[in-house]
């Protein structure tokens, strides 16, 4: 890392080898905003060659994985619908250690109102808000999930296809120092939960994952300070209902680069045949360690 003062900044030659880079990649975008290519190389810890396997990846994925990347408007039906299916928000304030948090619980535990691509992407699109907001300046990510009346019919819900590439865009092209995965209020179904995803999951990432029981919110301060928390678990910040209200009206302020970022998509006829989608996401699960 470049870092001086705990400020990091893009190296100048860093910025000019990746847009030289890229004009070689007839199968990109052309016209990635300078401060997205910074955000990947802050993200990557300015391994050019980590960040532009992370740039093909997003790009790629934001063009062949419509379900999470496509129509990514609140007034769209099924974000409208999964609003009130499940509550998300950035927390106000950051982690001693300078993270941003989002945290996303259930607010109708009936099973079948649970549609999986439309919750991952309105998450998706928090991360995108935040990353707007914070871009270098947060030192990294803490995304919390209440398991709090999650039921084996929810996991039911879960298709191996849409929990693959969320895994693949998390831990391979997401611009993010994801820091960890925060998981509250488990109960039995989590460990059912853990074995279906675990075959996705990277053994460095696996200690990411941190599962704390019903009676452990206090253990959870040392990670998210009790100020920054929802007052719904006992924090100090606001309740889960208004700063939901609030990061959506964030997300809805930010209607125009969601606009402009779904221009922002590969051509698939150009792609090297060695990177096609399919062999390119076949190559990616093979990276993972699988028990």
């Amino acid at each position: 890392e470049h870092i001086n003062n705990d400020v990091w900044q893009a190296k100048e030659e860093d910025i000019k080898h990746i847009k030289e880079w890229l004009k070689k990649q007839a199968h990109l975008p052309q016209n990635i905003p300078d401060e997205q290519l910074i955000q990947f190389l802050y993200s990557c810890y300015s391994k050019l060659e980590v960040a532009k396997r992370a740039i093909d990846t997003y790009y790629t994925m934001k063009t062949t994985t419509p379900e999470f990347f496509s129509n990514r408007n609140l007034d769209d039906p099924g974000l409208k619908y999964i609003t009130d299916v499940v509550q998300m928000c950035i927390l106000p304030g950051r982690t001693h250690n300078g993270y941003s948090v989002l945290w996303a619980r259930l607010i109708d535990c009936d099973s079948s109102k649970f549609y999986l691509d439309d919750a991952i992407k309105l998450l998706f699109m928090l991360v995108d808000t935040c990353l707007a907001r914070d871009r270098t300046s947060a030192k990294g990510m803490v995304i919390v999930f209440d398991n709090k009346g999650n039921s084996l019919s929810h996991l039911a819900r879960l298709t191996l296809a849409s929990t693959k590439k969320y895994f693949i865009y998390v831990q391979e092209a997401m611009p993010v120092r994801l820091k960890c995965i925060l998981v509250v209020n488990v109960n039995s179904v989590m460990t059912h939960i853990m074995n279906l995803i675990k075959p996705f999951i990277r053994k460095e990432y696996v200690k990411y994952i941190l599962l704390h029981n019903p009676d452990q919110i206090q253990k959870t301060y040392s990670i998210v300070p009790r100020e920054i928390q929802p007052k719904d678990y006992g924090g100090e910040a606001p309740s889960m209902d208004t700063l939901s209200r609030e990061t959506l009206k964030q997300i809805r302020s930010h209607a125009d680069w969601f606009k402009f970022d779904e221009t922002l998509r590969i051509i698939e006829s150009k792609k090297p045949l060695k990177n096609n989608n399919d062999c390119y996401m076949e190559g990616s699960f093979k990276k993972l360690n699988i028990d």
